[in-house]
């Protein structure tokens, strides 16, 4: 039954699905990679905003990567984290302001700690 099974063909199919899985492993290690990045950028904002807070003695901390709203007074800096910008506001003791959060919410895109009362996107700091 010699020659009835083509040898190239064979090869040709395997190196092909061999291919195949390694497209899709690198697809499942992006997809990881950005699973861990996104708690990550999550872990950082909430402890940036919560160090910020008890090291600065302001009345709260933000940070955060969406555009934001904001009145009253408050001390602004952006730092980096990886390849994306964050927005640090440290609203000082005593001043009544507030902000609204313009674009997504969830702790990858901010953060905050203090004295505080929050409605969704709103959150009027206390002072």
């Amino acid at each position: 039954m010699k020659g009835l099974i083509d040898e190239s063909k064979i090869s040709d199919t395997t190196n092909k699905i061999a291919d195949i899985v390694n497209i899709v492993i690198d697809q499942i290690k992006n997809i990881i990679d950005n699973i861990d990045k996104k708690e990550a950028r999550g872990c950082f904002t909430q402890n940036l905003a919560k160090n910020l807070y008890k090291e600065s003695n302001c009345s709260c901390a933000l940070v955060c990567s969406n555009a934001i709203k904001s009145t009253g007074h408050y001390h602004h800096e952006i730092v980096k984290y990886d390849r994306w910008e964050y927005n640090i506001y440290l609203y000082p003791k005593g001043s009544k302001s507030n902000f609204i959060n313009q674009g997504d919410g969830g702790y990858i895109n901010w953060a905050f700690y203090g004295d505080f009362e929050r409605d969704g996107n709103y959150v009027k700091v206390n002072g």
